[in-house]
């Protein structure tokens, strides 16, 4: 081989590897300029509904509908458990749809995730107690746990998908005007829905509807419980939700 030849094969591979070392680095810039589009399928829409967990950071949301209006307060504890605290106020049963009553309260939420990604499932414990006038007297509905299985699916960077099933349980104590008392066990089951949209970085649109039956331990039948909330999650320092 003329030392010619040798100096085209070796410029030949010296384009070659500047071009290689050219492409990765386009590849490299390219995933730094849209990191949402690059992450979209790689976690889940953390959000204070579904099964997603927040991931960092803390969220407020306020939702109102039917039977409540609520407000609340989630933060991540660690990027696969979050912990919530809500109050709310009740002009409806959540036991029993139809039923008026009106009163508040609030409770604490745990959602640790099982699954964490473009689909997402996570495990969720409601503590919560809601005090409320009854006749002459007043009652108290106090949520005993109600674990629910939760999944969420993340269409892209902005938008995801819930659902998911429950088991309520609730506890009921009521006192009369002439202090008798009288104690009821609620169970039952639930199906859930609902959707959460980033409309601006910091800013989510969020939807859910419930449905299901509750089961009276007093009562030899079922009564349809339902609720339908839409809300605004905020995260302060206009983070996105991942």
């Amino acid at each position: 081989m003329s030392v010619c030849e040798r100096h085209c094969a070796s410029a030949s591979r010296a384009r070659a590897r500047a071009c290689r070392a050219l492409a990765v680095a386009a590849i490299g810039l390219g995933l730094l300029a849209a990191p949402h589009e690059a992450q979209a399928y790689r976690h889940g829409l953390g959000s204070s509904i579904g099964g997603a967990t927040l991931g960092r950071g803390h969220v407020l949301w306020l939702a109102a509908g039917y039977p409540t209006t609520s407000l609340g307060w989630a933060v991540a504890l660690h990027p696969l458990v979050d912990l919530g605290l809500h109050a709310e106020v009740v002009y409806g049963s959540p036991a029993w749809l139809g039923e008026e009553m009106l009163g508040g309260g609030g409770g604490v939420r745990a959602r640790v995730a099982l699954l964490r990604g473009r689909a997402s499932v996570a495990l969720v414990v409601d503590l919560a107690a809601t005090a409320y006038a009854e006749g002459t007297g007043v009652a108290a509905l106090v949520d005993l746990g109600s674990p629910a299985l939760d999944l969420s699916f993340r269409l892209g960077p902005r938008l995801a998908l819930h659902a998911g099933i429950g088991v309520p349980i609730h506890y009921v104590s009521s006192v009369s005007s002439a202090f008798a008392t009288s104690t009821r066990v609620l169970g039952g089951f639930e199906a859930r829905g609902g959707v959460t949209a980033v409309l601006r970085p910091g800013l989510a649109l969020v939807g859910s509807v419930a449905c299901g039956a509750t089961i009276w331990s007093s009562r030899d039948h079922a009564t349809a419980r339902l609720e339908v909330l839409v809300g605004l999650e905020y995260r302060p320092g206009g983070g996105e939700p991942r």
